[in-house]
């Protein structure tokens, strides 16, 4: 068991995002956290680490988990097994630590796999490519390794108590391929459209993107301002739960190319959920929770997400 309580949500939201599941039915297979998986440690020369994630539906302990990196004709590479006992829970949620180092170094570049089991059945999968550029120098022989995967493609929005409203920010990955040819850094926008209208942006001086693997980046919406305003007024639950089709552009600051494109639709008053996020959803193991670990802070507890996919 968990030496922390559960974690009481900080979060009075005023409205329900997410249907609430009937957990009075069948309790769906364990998944791992979708998020957990996009923050697996990458690192320079083709090595990764399998590290701490998070299951949801987590079965009672004692569990059988384990990672597997498998290559692209499913030959596994390297296979790292998890505690039987949950590092923390919280209602259907469990964190799960790796028995070991959990190193693995790549062979090459190439089209691979995480794979991850629980209890004898797939629990979750993030699909990745290896790629690398040598140096282009003939006396340094050095090679970059850069990963394509999952994290291109998607990104949510969470809600943050803000005096009397409960503020929207989005939250999404990005990293060196994010950069033009030879940057080492640049910056990123966001802005909301509501059928073609700015509705929402965030601060312009705010995002960056390093060149190194894909990391979580957050910004804060804001109704739309100008760029010297320095007391915007934020976006909030009730501004974005009016009817539409909506568009969440991420752009470069530097040359204003187009990064992401989410695509989100409110209907009577509620976000329609991604497929991946519906309750029940197959296979199993690629099902996405519409819920987020809590960040910065001392307790393990989760919070409500809006999950995107870029088009």
């Amino acid at each position: 068991m968990s030496p922390y309580r559960p974690y009481a949500r900080t979060l009075a939201i005023a409205l329900l995002l997410i249907p609430t599941m009937n957990l009075q039915a069948a309790t769906p297979p364990p998944s791992v956290d979708f998020e957990s998986m996009l923050d697996s440690p990458f690192h320079a020369g083709g090595r990764l680490r399998v590290d701490e994630y998070n299951l949801v539906f987590a079965p009672p302990a004692p569990v059988q988990a384990q990672a597997e990196v498998v290559d692209a004709s499913g030959k596994v590479l390297a296979s790292h097994a998890f505690f039987p006992e949950y590092r923390f829970t919280d209602k259907a949620f469990g964190r799960l630590q790796v028995s070991g180092p959990g190193e693995v170094q790549l062979p090459g570049p190439g089209d691979y796999a995480l794979r991850f089991t629980v209890n004898g059945a797939r629990a979750g999968e993030l699909p990745f490519t290896a790629r690398t550029r040598g140096s282009g120098d003939a006396f340094d022989g050095s090679q970059t390794w850069t990963y394509g995967g999952p994290w291109s493609q998607w990104g949510y929005l969470i809600l943050r108590p803000y005096k009397e409203i409960q503020a929207v920010d989005v939250v999404f990955w990005t990293g060196a391929d994010d950069l033009p040819a030879g940057a080492q850094k640049d910056g990123v926008e966001a802005q909301l459209l509501r059928g073609g209208t700015l509705v929402a942006q965030s601060r312009r001086n705010v995002g960056q993107i390093s060149n190194q693997h894909f990391k979580r980046e957050k910004l804060s919406l804001f109704h739309p301002h100008e760029i010297k305003n320095v007391n915007p007024l934020p976006f909030s639950l009730a501004d974005l739960m009016v009817d539409g089709k909506y568009e969440l552009r991420l752009s470069r600051k530097g040359d204003q190319a187009r990064l992401r494109s989410f695509r989100l639709q409110i209907r009577d008053g509620k976000p329609v959920a991604h497929p991946r996020t519906a309750f029940g959803y197959t296979p199993a193991h690629g099902y996405i929770a519409p819920r987020v670990l809590q960040k910065n802070v001392n307790l393990y507890g989760f919070q409500e997400a809006i999950w995107m996919e870029s088009q």
